[in-house]
């Protein structure tokens, strides 16, 4: 119950009250949970016990780290965004992933195993002036506040009027 709250952006009500006291002044609704997930769909009073929130975040934290002295090190670029929205504004080419593999955007099905294959993102969608070098990437998928996966990237970054140099 509080959990559910949390997910859909009622902070103010998940730790200020009890489970008891929010069960009686506040009841589930089809806008945070698909209709399947109740015990009696009629009534939607009770949700199965499995029901998954729509509403869940599903966000990506992604720390940068450069090739240094023989190791990866902290660099400072650190962020975190929502996967769905990304998506939806082609964040750094995130659509160039639909070319290949099953991926599709969102929303994201349970329990199916995503793969993307031959993923480039747009050079023109990130940040100018990233120094030369080798970098890792490291994608911290959370599911709510609970860390769902990690994606370690690595990608190495040359800077073309050195390259074309007479």
């Amino acid at each position: 119950c509080k959990r559910s709250l949390y997910a859909c952006g009622r902070k103010d009500l998940s730790f200020k009250k009890s489970t008891s006291a929010l069960y009686n002044t506040h009841r589930l609704c089809s806008k945070h949970f698909k209709v399947e997930m109740f015990v009696n769909p009629d009534v939607m009073d009770s949700l199965l016990t499995l029901a998954v929130p729509e509403s869940y975040q599903k966000n990506i934290i992604t720390q940068v780290y450069m090739f240094l002295s023989n190791e990866y090190r902290y660099f400072p670029i650190r962020y975190e965004i929502n996967l769905c929205k990304a998506f939806e504004v082609n964040y750094a080419g995130m659509r160039n992933g639909l070319k290949c593999g099953n991926f599709a955007g969102c929303p994201l099905q349970t329990g199916k195993i995503y793969h993307v294959c031959n993923w480039m993102p747009d050079e023109n969608k990130l940040p100018p002036a990233i120094p030369t070098g080798k970098y890792k990437i490291r994608m911290t998928l959370m599911y709510e506040l609970e860390e769902a996966g990690i994606i370690d990237c690595y990608a190495d970054i040359v800077n073309s009027m050195y390259i074309f140099k007479k």
